[in-house]
Parts: C-alpha cells; sequence; structure tokens
C-alpha cells in the first residue's frame, strides 16, 4: 500500500515542524523513486487539512503512477492556530507555488496537474491561470468554491468583501458593544468565541471545529479576483470537476459554467446520494477523536465510482499528452 512522507522541505519553507502540527494534517508527499513522472499537487480546503485528501492523492500514485504532493496551507492543521489572524490569501498563494516548484523538479518533462478541495479548488484554477506553463496537465476540482451556495451565501460573500465586520470588532474595545453584534455573526457563522484560539480545535482530527471570519474573508477575496479574471480567460488546462448536488458551501453553478466554457467534465453526484460539501474526497469516515463511534464526516458512498470517472479522464488526458 502507497505510504505517504512527512513533507519537511516544505515545513522548513514555511517555519514550523511535526511539534507544530496536529497528528496527521501535516503535508506530506509521495514519489515513485529513481524516474520522472506526471505529478499532481491537491491542496485541502479551508478550516481542514492535507489529510482529506489523501484518498485521492493515493488513487494517483497506485493507479496512474503519479508523483503526489500534499500542501499545508498557512493557519491550518495546528494545534495552537491563533483564530487565524495571520493567514492572508497571499500566503496561501506563496503555498500552492511553492508545492508546484518542488513537483516541478520531478516531473521535466512530463506534465504536472493541480486539483484540491473546495478553498484548494478555487486556489488551484487561479494558480493555473497564473502559470499556465508550468501547470500543463489537468485540473482536479472536488467542490470547488468559486462562489458560495444559495442567498445566504451571497449575503456572507457580500459582509466579508465589505470588511464592515472586521472593522466593528477591531475599532471598538467596549465588549459589550461587540456582543450586541455577537447574534448577527453567529447567524453568519463568522463570529469569534470567547477563547476561540484554542477552541478552533474540537473532536474533529482533521479539521477546525468551525470557520474562522479572518480565514473566510481570504477565501471570498479569492472568489473576487477568480470573477474579474474568469470573466475574460478560461484555463486552458482540461477540467475534471466533481460536485454534489447537496452541497450547500460552494455553489454549483459557477463550476458547471468554468466547464461549459473551458475544456473538461463534470462528474455530478446525484442530490439522492446525500453527499456533503467535504465529503466528496473521502473514502472513510472521518470519526470523533473523543468517541470513536461517533461519526463526523460521512464518507463517499460513490467514492469508487468517482474515481472510475475520474481515471478515465486521467487516461485521455495522459494519451493527448503523450501523442
Amino acid at each position: 500500500m502507497a505510504q505517504y512522507a512527512f513533507w519537511s522541505e516544505y515545513c522548513r519553507r514555511f517555519g514550523y515542524g511535526p511539534h507544530d502540527l496536529r497528528r496527521g494534517c501535516g503535508p506530506v508527499y509521495m514519489v515513485h523513486e529513481g524516474r520522472q513522472r506526471p505529478a499532481v499537487v491537491l491542496v485541502h480546503g479551508l478550516t481542514d487539512s492535507p489529510w482529506f485528501m489523501r484518498a485521492i492523492g493515493e488513487y494517483f500514485f497506485s493507479v496512474h503512477q503519479y508523483h503526489v504532493f500534499l500542501p499545508l496551507l498557512d493557519g491550518h492543521g495546528l494545534h495552537d492556530p491563533r483564530c487565524m489572524k495571520d493567514v492572508h490569501l497571499d500566503g496561501w498563494i506563496a503555498n500552492v507555488d511553492e508545492a508546484i516548484d518542488i513537483a516541478l523538479r520531478y516531473t521535466t518533462p512530463y506534465p504536472i496537474s493541480l486539483g484540491g478541495l473546495s478553498t484548494g479548488g478555487a486556489l488551484s484554477v487561479h494558480r493555473a491561470l497564473h502559470r499556465q506553463d508550468e501547470v500543463s496537465g489537468a485540473l482536479y476540482l472536488f467542490s470547488a468554491a468559486l462562489g458560495l451556495a444559495g442567498v445566504l451565501g451571497d449575503m456572507k460573500e457580500l459582509f466579508l468583501r465589505s470588511g464592515i465586520l472586521c472593522d466593528i470588532v477591531a475599532r471598538y474595545e467596549d465588549k459589550s458593544f461587540v456582543e450586541r453584534f455577537q447574534d448577527l455573526l453567529f447567524f453568519f457563522g463568522l463570529a469569534d468565541e470567547p477563547g476561540a484560539a484554542s477552541r478552533l480545535v474540537g473532536d474533529n482530527p482533521y479539521r477546525y471545529r468551525r470557520m474562522d471570519m479572518d480565514g473566510a474573508a481570504q477565501l471570498s477575496e479569492l472568489i473576487r479576483q477568480l470573477d474579474s479574471v474568469l470573466r475574460d480567460t478560461v484555463p486552458q488546462q482540461p477540467v475534471f470537476a466533481v460536485h454534489s448536488e447537496c452541497d450547500s458551501t460552494a455553489a454549483l453553478a459557477p463550476v458547471e459554467e468554468l466547464v461549459r466554457r473551458g475544456s473538461g467534465e463534470l462528474y455530478r453526484i446525484d442530490r439522492s446520494f446525500g453527499v456533503a460539501h467535504a465529503s466528496v474526497v473521502l473514502r472513510d469516515d472521518i470519526l470523533s477523536s473523543s468517541d470513536p463511534s461517533r461519526v463526523l464526516e460521512g464518507k463517499n458512498p460513490v467514492f469508487g465510482a468517482m474515481t472510475g470517472a475520474l481515471g478515465r479522464f486521467v487516461h485521455e488526458t495522459d494519451s493527448s499528452h503523450a501523442s
């Protein structure tokens, strides 16, 4: 069975080590010894960790003989996330670029592909557009957050982009004033609770217990940038996108539009399967660290069928590169 190695070089580049990271949440990679091969960089989503991309990575490594790289985004996977106060979109871009740069050593003259879950999918589109010559393989998007789902999602984007909420919390030190806004903030799922620095870490061993306002604001800025760029262009790379009709987090319509305007395939998971946003990439259930009998995030019941469709796409894409 394929075994991931801890990505020490990547950690050194961004100034943290194994002692900073929750178990299983660090950056990892798998490479085939002694030969150049195609590679795929798979990026996790907001609040979660590279663990979420492991099953997809194992599939690429074992079935298609790809080198696999799973980077860690700034502010994620940490014992002490400090409310993600220091995260910035530029840092996440640097994370993905570093993974691409390292992967290039193992691939030339073979192509590098890029993909990810949710925010990781959006970052993949962003970097594929800006590094088209180097990311010459395909784009693999799983529940890509190219927009937030539903009317509430649109409202969240508006508030996050305006910066009004951040300004209120930063400007007023009177806690009673802030408390008057908490019901509104909690409604949007954006408030920092008392003691939130430690409370971001909960029973889920591989993701934080909630979305933080600072991290969400960076996602919204990423979506804004993509909206602007995608008006005039689309990635030149072929796209394989997976999205569940049950996804209440990331909007399906922008993903459909991206595939329609470019080249590729949308694997749409029917609502009847009840597959949630992040569960799309899960081959196995995620269990509570405090109660292993409790399932926190259910696996994708059509994971096998999904990877079957993915495999056919990979084969066609690889064949076109070889010809």
